[in-house]
């Protein structure tokens, strides 16, 4: 059994590491959601959302007891997503090692995690039946990559789900992560509107990431330059700036939301 100094010097250990790979806008985030509040990211491209919301999960799976679905575009995104989780519980491990601590065990499958604290992570592909049968925390990943009322359908069933748990004396969020949509998709109403009032919010354009991450004025105009050049007026909006865009101005605004995703089959969740 591991002893309290062996815990706390793990507990140094671990938020060393985290202040060192963090990026500022990350660490910010992991924040957001240690305040147990829901939390709703609206972020550009590659900005490493699904990276920290895997860390994230690696960390209740080995310090709680909670149950969270993690509810992605596709089924590669959703077993990538179980993927990230495992290289955390790794690096946890390797950090815990180095202190002479050991965390729980955890089985990680393809498409379910479970953790001898009986904490347990599923990880579902956007289907009308994703959040059937659900309890406890969801994470809606990407919303933008789903039809309006599809995302609007998944985030009405998920979203009782979450608060009912709360109601019953059960510690439970609701944490929606994603780009921006075209104009007038559901996701863009909420977002101005009032359907997240009360939560974790934060925006994060391109231009405030790099400027996080230190870029000066002119190297952050040169790369501009250059990204709008390649991602097209719409793209640069939309993927970059975080806008909702209206369609048809864009090379592949029009087609991306008119995708139809691959679900995980009925015998694999």
């Amino acid at each position: 059994m591991a002893t309290p100094d062996a815990a706390e010097a793990f507990k140094h250990a671990l938020t060393t590491f985290l202040r060192r790979i963090l990026y500022p806008y990350q660490r910010r985030w992991l924040a957001m959601l240690g305040t147990g509040r829901d939390v709703a990211v609206l972020g550009s491209r590659q900005r490493g959302k699904d990276w920290l919301i895997a860390l994230w999960i690696a960390l209740r799976l080995v310090t709680t007891g909670e149950e969270w679905h993690v509810v992605s575009a596709s089924e590669p995104h959703a077993k990538k997503m179980l993927l990230d989780v495992k290289m955390h519980l790794d690096a946890l491990r390797a950090i815990a090692s180095r202190v002479g601590y050991t965390l729980p065990a955890v089985k990680v499958g393809s498409v379910v995690a479970h953790s001898a604290t009986g904490a347990t992570c599923y990880s579902h592909a956007a289907t009308g039946r994703s959040v059937v049968g659900m309890r406890g925390s969801i994470v809606l990943n990407e919303l933008s990559a789903l039809r309006s009322a599809d995302a609007q359908a998944l985030y009405e069933a998920a979203e009782p789900i979450v608060t009912n748990a709360r109601h019953n004396g059960r510690r439970a969020q609701m944490v929606i992560l994603t780009n921006a949509t075209r104009a007038g998709h559901w996701l863009q109403s909420a977002w101005e509107g009032d359907t997240f009032d009360g939560w974790e919010r934060d925006r994060l354009t391109w231009v405030d990431a790099v400027r996080e991450l230190g870029w000066d004025a002119e190297r952050i105009a040169a790369e501009e330059a250059v990204v709008r050049r390649r991602a097209g007026p719409a793209g640069w909006r939309r993927w970059y700036m975080c806008e909702f865009t209206a369609g048809g101005d864009g090379y592949l605004s029009d087609v991306l939301d008119e995708a139809r995703y691959a679900s995980l089959p009925p015998e694999s969740a």
